[in-house]
């Protein structure tokens, strides 16, 4: 039963990547705290978290990976008793088959608490991990950070509108073939006639990566007003991006039910995506995605059933509750 199950949340964790996962436990399991107990071989960091069930004298080890990279933790691997993660690429890692191992969708960070309720809880868990938190302002920025985000029940789908596309991403210093595909994605949408777009590439401070001055907005864009501006939008563009990982925006898509369109998605998924169904799938020129956005434009039906056929994976596979069922069925957590 799942009264008689207490989850154990490392107090060390990167409270801004976890935000998703932790919701996902407590829509599970109505007794969660936040100890060392479990976990004095983790440090803080951005990579992953771990979590223990506990039912009886029974004890239940889960990790989840949520870093860019498709290397797995070897030690953490040994640690834990099922390990879900949201980038595994078979080819380039060994541990990619492991038993232990399950993908993941990818998440994004959500608000959990109000600012009282967050602060005192990041205060709480520094106290309990303190030997463990090598970057103190890091740990407690990732909870000033969470606090920017919305919280998961704004993730709800929209009718969209057919004649407004909005975008905004940003330009990454070594990612030159995602900063190429979007701008192509840009340039695409500006060709299209009888439709209003808006957006660009997020201003750099530093300005430093020059050739797409023409491409880049003035100003960010505010958390609150990028999400309004994506529920209204016809579609919106995914490219991996940092080592061909899962970006957060994947999730928001899938979660906010959007016609998206993608170049090929690499990392492996809980399921892949077909094209057509659920994601419109292009080799990155901007005629190819100029052809894409002029048939979803064009065909309100096709963009439709996109919508709903991605909404319809996120809830099956990537919810935070879900993911987390998912994940504890692969290490057959039952059977403990």
């Amino acid at each position: 039963m799942k009264s008689s199950v207490h989850v154990y949340v490392d107090p060390a964790c990167d409270f801004l990547y976890a935000s998703f996962y932790i919701h996902g436990l407590k829509q599970l399991f109505p007794s969660l705290s936040y100890s060392s107990r479990y976990f004095k071989s983790f440090k803080h960091n951005n990579c992953h978290f771990a979590f223990v069930l506990r039912r009886g004298k029974s004890v239940f080890k889960g990790l989840i990976d949520f870093g860019d990279s498709y290397e797995i933790d070897a030690k953490a691997l040994e640690w834990c008793d099922v390990y879900g993660k949201i980038n595994i690429n078979a080819e380039r890692c060994a541990l990619s088959t492991h038993p232990k191992l399950m993908a993941l969708g990818p998440g994004f960070a959500i608000r959990l608490h109000a600012p009282v309720k967050t602060w005192r809880l990041a205060l709480i868990n520094y106290m309990k991990a303190a030997p463990r938190i090598g970057n103190k302002r890091r740990f407690f920025a990732d909870y000033y950070a969470q606090l920017r985000r919305q919280p998961l029940s704004y993730y709800q789908a929209q009718p969209s509108l057919s004649d407004y596309i909005f975008f905004a991403g940003a330009l990454w210093k070594k990612e030159q073939e995602t900063n190429r595909t979007r701008a192509n994605y840009i340039r695409a949408c500006r060709r299209l006639s009888g439709v209003r777009f808006e957006g660009g590439f997020a201003p750099r401070s530093q300005n430093d990566i020059p050739g797409y001055e023409d491409l880049t907005m003035a100003a960010n864009v505010p958390m609150a007003d990028y999400l309004l501006k994506l529920k209204e939008s016809a579609t919106v563009f995914n490219t991996p991006v940092i080592l061909d990982c899962h970006g957060w925006k994947l999730g928001e898509f899938m979660a906010l039910g959007k016609a998206v369109v993608a170049t090929p998605v690499i990392n492996q998924l809980p399921r892949p995506l077909n094209h057509g169904e659920e994601v419109l799938f292009v080799d990155g020129s901007e005629e190819q995605i100029y052809a894409a956005l002029e048939k979803l434009i064009g065909d309100e039906a096709l963009r439709r059933r996109l919508e709903e056929n991605i909404r319809a994976y996120y809830l099956e596979y990537v919810a935070p509750d879900r993911a987390i069922a998912r994940l504890l069925k692969h290490g057959r957590f039952e059977d403990i």
